[in-house]
Formats: C-alpha cells, structure tokens, sequence
C-alpha cells in the first residue's frame, strides 16, 4: 500500500496496458477513477523502480520513490500537458525528480561519503600529525578540502562508477562543467594528499 494512493496498487491484479490505452488512463485517473491508477501503475511500476534504484543504490529507498512517484501522479494528473511529452516521459521525470532530490538530500548531510568510500573512523583533528594518519583518514581529510560540487561529481565518477552524462543531470550542471569539477577536483585532491604525506 501507498499511503495517500487509494487501493492496493502492488495487488498481483494490476494490469498491463498498451501505448493506446495511457493517454486515456492518465485523464481517468485526474477523475479519481482508481482502477486506471492501478492499471497504470502495472505498465509503469518497474521502470520507476528501477531508475529509482540505480540513482540511489538503494532498494528500500527506491521503493519509497516508487511510492512518491505515484502518490504524484495520483494527485496531479490533471497537470499533465500531452502537449510537453507523453505520459511514460512525465512518470519518469517525476521517478528521476524524486530520486535526485533523495540523493541531494544524503550528500547533503554527508552520507555519501560514507556510501561510496567506505571510510571508516572521524575526521582527522586539524592539528593531528599526518604521519600518523591512516590511509581512509588522509583521504577524508583531503575530501574535505574540495568544494561540495568539486566532491559530489568526484565521488560519483570515481567510486559510483558513474558517467559524466549522468552527474550533470543529478547534480543538475551542464555535462561540460561537470567534467570541469571531476577534473579540478582530482588535481586539488592530489595536491591535499600529497600535504597530509599520502603522496608516498
């Protein structure tokens, strides 16, 4: 169940529908008809997990995009303009919207870091001796001398594995200048590295 949607849309009776009949779902649906809630949920479900999953690395979040995503529709159907892209087009944005907006969220409160580089332990104090640092300490404390896009678009190229396409579209930046923060952020990483004695 999805709370605020109405029924039970996981139900195993939740049909497939074609191409045809979306168009006519999206506007049964702005008139609170449950039944194409449902129907639409079956054609779209697993594509918004799905897409949901791989942002976040996550299945229980991505299930709650699942949730919002379709929470959205339900509430907003009558918003949908066929004129600016069809109905799947308009799902999927609102799955990529929700997903984003979850990952700008962890970063923000620092759970990336964490997720992606595994690094174990606090921060280094300022005045602590590098010799004395650990590998994952010196790293942290080089991670936090880059600017938060600098991190943020390092993070996800070198340790999600992602492509460059698809950080400017999470970190809502041009392709160019994402790359732009990957490239400056791993020289200034370099360098701070080099500065706690990680240089060898």
């Amino acid at each position: 169940m999805i709370a605020g949607c109405p029924g039970e849309l996981e139900s195993p009776g939740a049909r497939i529908v074609s191409a045809l009949e979306i168009d006519t779902l999206i506007r049964k649906i702005a008139n609170r008809d449950r039944a194409a809630l449902r129907a639409l949920y079956g054609r779209f479900a697993t594509g918004v997990f799905s897409l949901a999953r791989r942002v976040l690395g996550d299945s229980t979040e991505a299930e709650a995009v699942l949730g919002d995503t379709f929470l959205h529709v339900w509430r907003e159907a009558a918003s949908f303009d066929p004129d600016r892209g069809s109905v799947g087009s308009w799902v999927m944005s609102i799955a990529r919207s929700r997903s984003i907006d979850r990952l700008r969220a962890r970063m923000g409160r620092g759970a990336t870091r964490e997720e992606l580089l595994d690094l174990a332990g606090p921060v280094p104090a300022p005045d602590e001796e590098p010799a004395t640092l650990s590998e994952a300490a010196r790293a942290r404390r080089a991670l936090a001398t880059l600017s938060d896009e600098q991190r943020q678009a390092l993070l996800l190229a070198y340790f999600g594995g992602w492509r460059h396409a698809e950080i400017a579209i999470t970190l809502g930046l041009p392709v160019a200048a994402a790359k732009g923060h990957i490239a400056g952020g791993l020289q200034a990483l370099v360098a701070a590295f080099e500065k706690t004695g990680g240089g060898g």
